[in-house]
């Protein structure tokens, strides 16, 4: 972790990395010469209230160089978005297929409310791999292209609801895909056409014919998923074929 002057020595003390962390995240008004910025010190052992640098006569710097907002340097003398946006646009915006598009995404991923959590979390390979290959167009930006590398992996989530969030996709029940995605998957494993048929009648006919028409996008359907799943492998039992065969023949297509 590149983090400047974790541990410092302030005036009369030596802070801990919670003390500091804490200390570098208070702002407001100093209630002693009315700057507005970074509170990290106090007037004094017996006054608690927060006060500025200055006022508190912490003589280290840390106003980041690159955008000159008070608080924690996370390296080389800049602040963590600042350090983060130089990492973003190197790894993504620079010789992008389309650098507007990555740009945007730099700025999102840079506006989180603590961009410390996105410099962690971008040092995972498989999260610098997915990045990569949306810059570079491997990876479409679209609910499809998401949907390609890993519908359920955390690092693809985590983007698409920023994404979603942000505009650029549209939101869409995450279970309803889920559930199509599954379906696909699940009528593949049926080898006989005597069995698939039916099968797939009632699972798109009478379910998914039932979920997209409940669904609203950016609402979850879980409780209605995780039924339908159920419901339809149970449903390929050689019990309950003719059964279906009947309640939902060939002709009733959605």
């Amino acid at each position: 972790m590149s983090v400047q002057n974790r541990t410092p020595s302030w005036p009369g003390e030596q802070l801990c990395n919670s003390c500091f962390y804490t200390a570098m995240r208070t702002h407001g008004v100093c209630p002693r010469c009315g700057h507005d910025g970074v509170l990290p010190g106090r007037a004094n052992r017996t006054d608690p209230k927060p006060v500025c640098l200055t006022c508190a006569s912490i003589p280290e710097d840390y106003r980041c160089r690159t955008c000159a907002a008070e608080g924690q340097i996370y390296r080389g003398g800049r602040c963590a978005r600042c350090a983060l946006r130089d990492d973003l646009t190197a790894l993504i915006v620079d010789g992008a297929a389309d650098p507007a598009t990555m740009s945007t995404i730099v700025e999102i991923l840079c506006g989180v409310e603590r961009p410390e959590s996105i410099l962690t979390w971008k040092r995972s390979p498989k999260v610098r791999s997915l990045l990569s290959s949306l810059s570079s167009g491997e990876i479409p930006l679209s609910h499809d292209g998401l949907d390609a590398v890993s519908q359920r992996t955390q690092e693809v989530s985590h983007l698409r609801s920023l994404f979603e969030h942000h505009g650029l996709l549209p939101h869409r029940d995450e279970y309803l895909a889920r559930f199509e995605s599954w379906l696909t998957a699940k009528l593949d494993t049926i080898a006989q056409p005597a069995i698939r048929a039916p099968v797939e009648q009632f699972a798109t006919w009478h379910h998914l014919r039932r979920l997209r028409g409940n669904s609203t996008p950016g609402h979850a359907s879980e409780r209605s998923m995780l039924s339908a799943k159920q419901q339809v492998t149970a449903s390929d039992r050689d019990d309950q074929i003719p059964h279906l065969a009947a309640r939902h023949p060939p002709s009733h297509r959605s």
